[in-house]
């Protein structure tokens, strides 16, 4: 019998490359009973690239790994035999070609792998060689696991599997790339970091689809990060890259009506096959659709095959393709049907999109308009961007306009948008729904109590569910009142009110309770579902639940784009990237941090960044224990402008906890007015921190806080820091303490460090070049304004104004904040304690070197300080050789990658002046010495930093004539009378 021929690179394993992703590695590595982990999800979503690291991982932890590629030629069992029994070490006669034979081998063998890996199974589909895996699958040896990967699940009798446990899956939505992930492929992998905006935004154009990510990475090397951030909205179904792959590996497979199918039902949004049937003019579309999500051809499901959805990506480039396929006006037609559809079926906010996108805008507004009152009723069509000038006049569609804007969190624009759509018109019912939801956005803007009106007119179905967490922002007694009051045909308000104000008085086991009945509710509103969801991760965290925070965190980010609440996925994204800074913190994750804070800011969403800022403030303080706790004082204020003091008590309380932990001057006075306030609004958890905090002030250092039962403990470990902590330099501290406030203290580790600014920026650590890359740019500006100054204090408002120009000051020192965190962690991993590098010194900060360092800015003027000394002596020989050495630091201009900042410019003239006239003096020293040759560079040198000295030109030239170079004097004197004539045209010139 032949053999058939075994291709070895079937059996070798790619090597590990892409990002480490633990939550997915982990779960493949971790030990199970399951006879078959399986990865299914359609092209281009990484499956590949987890197997390889897998099974990497598995070899480097001492398991042997047998790796198979399949290809389509191995649909006969004695072909797939062949390749299975050579990636498991087995060696098997010519006779023995079926997986019976093969599993009585490996039963015997002692060195077979304990790890078999097949990738792309989804060749061999519905072939002998197939029923051959399943067999293998079944009958394997118990130490054998076996990790499969295909684009679609394999006929493995995968539901007996499931049901017994004996499965384990990882689908396309767990490859899917969160937006955490995708930041830090692009930071660590690609080398070209993005936003957290950027990455949010690029996450949801590609639906996580980690070809998509490497597509425009591809499309957007080398460009510059402002590029890349308006790359982002290009990418989808317009880019040439992803149309090209899309066409390639997925529409290729396709007869022609499936593709046709395809490009009509993108135009419905969510499909139903009664609804493509009704499109079409067909019948059967239900099982076209089953087909395709079966395939994994970018079609899913989430309700068990009753309605479906098109990945992102693939959406975008259907409704590109549809254009190109049908022209413009054709395609308008299409969506014009399919909105008409859905209108007759209910699904009204499906309608509104599609008459959007067929432009038919009085079609919009009619629907709007029958949406009912409220701004629940009216969330339809509120994620649109509609056109300003259909907006302006058009009274349902500026409702609609102001709706957007509550959703995105823009209160105070949309406060002005609801003033705009009443005027419209004169229409009572109208009138009062712009009223009523205007009063609301208000009430929450600012210190606007108009909106209070409606928790005490007496309709209680006209109340908003919000207005009493909105009480309880201001006063605890009163919110818990009007709380039980609200009325609906649904609980889920209610509680979800009632939670939140639970929380807000520190009652977390309560508030956990109550909202989780909100998030069973299934007929809950999404923005009630989301709202509990996000504030139910929020206390898991204060309670240190199990599980994986920055996962769910980013699960409702992306559920909450979905239901179009842009203000809920900003700030789930955000405490994401504070939970991932806060367990791994990298310098770019902490500024990531700051970002969200600015997105928020930037959207008009004061309550987002307020909230951010005070969840920024404890990844701070976790992330970096010497660090201040400014940010906690930042967010007290946000609070106070928004007059919401209960929240701003609790940013009080854990800055009195963190101060007093910490013994620093003023935590005693903080802790006692936070708890007189907090027992005045009835903030029974703020205050029994703030009273716990003033204790911690006057103990003495070394005492631990005394435990309360509760489970405000955690929260106070956390926050009082280490039992001995050390004030900062500069403070009063021990007894023993004898440094002066304007000398470096001394380090923990002595190591030599030098610096050099002059012809460029480096730091080398005991003559190892520190790679400065990790940094963001402002952080290696920080770094080198504070080296342009060693040893001495640089005040925050000079750093802030030079790093920020124009920035308000608190926004900028937390910048600033994150600007030092980020150095000192670079320094910490270099072998310096970072702390101790980059000191704070009140609000001035300094970089402290270790003794024995060098900064070629300070040698170069020490250098020429010691020349003159020399020369003073009359030691002429001396001062040449110290002069020689001074300039030898001098490498060229001072920081040249700071260009012309201001704060850098006065110093960098100063600095060349004071050059050339030491290489002057120092080439009169030469003549003197009678070394011309020398004599003549140094002039050389001298004129080079500033043509506009006449004494070295003169010199120079003079050099020459003695030197008997009559033609290189003439020449001297020629370039001298040039730059003389340049003075002269400067002088003139208006």
């Amino acid at each position: 019998m032949t053999r058939p021929v075994v291709l070895t690179e079937k059996l070798r394993r790619p090597e590990p490359v892409g990002l480490a992703r633990r939550r997915l590695e982990e779960q493949l590595l971790a030990p199970s009973t399951s006879r078959l982990d399986l990865v299914v999800a359609p092209p281009g979503s990484g499956k590949t690239t987890l197997l390889a690291r897998v099974a990497a991982a598995a070899e480097s932890a001492g398991s042997a790994v047998g790796w198979y590629r399949v290809t389509a030629d191995d649909a006969t069992e004695s072909a797939f035999v062949a390749h299975l029994a050579r990636a498991l070490h087995l060696d098997t006669a010519a006779d023995e070609s079926s997986v019976t034979d093969m599993l009585e081998l490996l039963d015997r063998s002692p060195t077979a792998p304990t790890l078999v890996v097949f990738d792309d199974v989804h060749e061999i589909a519905g072939s002998v060689a197939e029923r051959a895996l399943d067999q293998f699958v079944q009958l394997r040896p118990p130490h054998l696991r076996v990790l499969v990967g295909c684009r679609r699940p394999p006929e493995l009798n995968i539901p007996r599997l499931r049901v017994s446990g004996q499965l384990r899956e990882i689908t396309s939505d767990d490859l899917r790339f969160r937006s955490w992930e995708v930041e830090e492929l692009f930071l660590s992998v690609f080398r070209e970091p993005l936003s957290p905006e950027s990455a949010a935004a690029l996450t949801r154009r590609t639906g996580g689809w980690a070809a998509g990510l490497q597509l425009f990475h591809l499309a957007t090397s080398g460009r510059s990060a402002v590029d890349r951030g308006r790359a982002v909205d290009d990418l989808g179904g317009r880019s040439k890259l992803v149309r090209s792959y899309l066409a390639r590996n997925v529409l290729a497979e396709l007869p022609e009506e499936r593709r046709h199918f395809l490009l009509r039902t993108c135009t419905l949004g969510t499909l139903t096959g009664p609804l493509c049937d009704a499109l079409l003019g067909v019948t059967g579309s239900s099982t076209i659709l089953d087909e395709l999500e079966h395939r994994q051809l970018f079609t899913s499901s989430d309700d068990d095959g009753h309605t479906f959805r098109y990945h992102e990506v693939l959406r975008t480039h259907l409704e590109w393709a549809l254009v190109q396929e049908y022209g413009a006006a054709g395609a308008r037609e299409w969506y014009s049907r399919s909105a008409a559809l859905l209108e007759s079926v209910g699904d009204q906010r499906a309608a509104v999109r599609a008459y959007a996108r067929a432009e038919d805008w009085g079609a919009v507004g009619r629907l709007l308009q029958t949406r009912g009152t409220g701004p629940d009723a009216g969330a339809a069509g509120t994620d649109l961007l509609l056109p300003p000038a259909v907006v302006e006049h058009d009274p349902w569609l500026s409702l609609a306009q102001a709706r957007r804007r509550v959703r995105e969190g823009a209160l105070t624009a949309a406060v002005d948008r609801f003033r705009r759509a009443e005027s419209l018109l004169d229409e009572p019912d109208f009138r009062d729904d712009c009223q009523r939801e205007r009063s609301v956005a208000a009430m929450w803007a600012s210190t606007d109590t108009t909106g209070m009106s409606w928790a005490v007119d007496g309709r209680g179905s006209a109340r908003h569910w919000s207005i009493p967490i909105r009480l309880a922002t201001r006063r605890l007694g009163p919110a818990r009142v009007a709380a039980p009051a609200l009325t609906g045909s649904t609980p889920a308000p209610h509680e979800l009110a009632r939670g939140i104000i639970s929380l807000l008085a520190g009652d977390f086991r309560d508030a956990r309770r109550t909202l989780d009945a909100v998030v069973a509710d299934r007929a809950a509103e999404s923005t009630h579902r989301l709202l509990a969801d996000l504030t139910i991760a929020v206390i898991d965290l204060i309670r240190d639940r199990p599980g994986d925070p920055a996962s769910r965190l980013g699960q409702i980010a992306l559920d909450a784009e979905v239901a179009g609440l842009p203000w809920i996925a900003r700030l789930a994204r955000g405490l994401g990237e504070c939970v991932l800074a806060a367990t791994d913190p990298a310098a770019w994750r902490l500024a990531a941090c700051v970002d969200q804070i600015d997105e928020c800011d930037e959207a008009g969403d004061a309550w987002g960044a307020a909230l951010l800022t005070l969840a920024a403030a404890v990844t701070g303080l976790l992330a970096d224990p010497v660090a201040e706790a400014h940010g906690f004082a930042d967010a007290a204020a946000r609070f106070r402008r928004l007059d919401a003091p209960v929240p701003a008590l609790w940013a009080q309380a854990l800055q009195a906890c963190a101060l007093a932990g910490r013994r620093r001057p003023g935590a005693a006075e903080l802790a006692g007015r936070v708890a007189t306030e907090a027992r005045a609004a009835q903030v029974t958890g703020a205050q029994a921190l703030a009273q716990i905090a003033a204790a911690m002030a006057g103990a003495p250092v070394g005492t631990a806080p005394e435990a309360t039962g509760s489970e405000l403990d955690r929260m106070i470990a956390l926050f009082t820091g280490p039992a001995a902590p050390t004030p900062p330099v500069g403070e009063p501290a021990a007894a023993t303490s004898s440094i002066p406030a304007d000398q470096p203290a001394p380090l923990a580790a002595s190591r030599t460090v030098t610096i050099r600014c002059l012809g460029g920026f480096s730091v080398d650590i005991d003559g190892q070049s520190v790679d400065l890359a990790p940094l963001r740019p402002r952080a290696r500006a920080l770094l080198r304004l504070l080296a342009m100054t060693p040893n001495r204090d640089v005040h925050r408002e000079h750093l802030v104004d030079a790093l920020w120009p124009g920035t308000d000051l608190t926004v900028g020192t937390r910048r600033l904040q994150v600007a030092v965190s980020s150095v000192r962690q670079l320094l910490e991993q270099r072998g310096l304690p970072g702390g101790e590098v980059v000191l704070r010194h009140g609000d001035a900060y300094r970089l402290a070197l270790p003794p024995g360092s060098v900064v070629d800015t300070d040698a170069f003027e020490r250098g020429v300080r010691d020349a003159e000394t020399a020369a003073a002596r009359g030691d002429v020989t001396a001062a040449a050789a110290l002069r020689g050495s001074a300039l030898s630091w001098y490498r060229g201009d001072l920081l040249p990658e700071d260009g012309p900042a201001e704060h850098v410019v006065g110093e960098r003239d100063r600095l060349r002046l004071l050059a050339a006239t030491t290489a002057g003096t120092l080439a009169q020293d030469y003549r003197t010495l009678g070394q011309l040759r020398q004599a003549v560079a140094a002039a050389r040198q001298s004129v080079q930093l500033d043509r506009y000295q006449d004494l070295a030109w003169e010199l120079l030239a003079d050099l020459h004539r003695d030197a008997g170079d009559d033609s290189a004097a003439a020449r001297t004197r020629r370039e001298h009378a040039a730059a003389q004539a340049e003075l002269e045209l400067d002088s003139v010139r208006p």
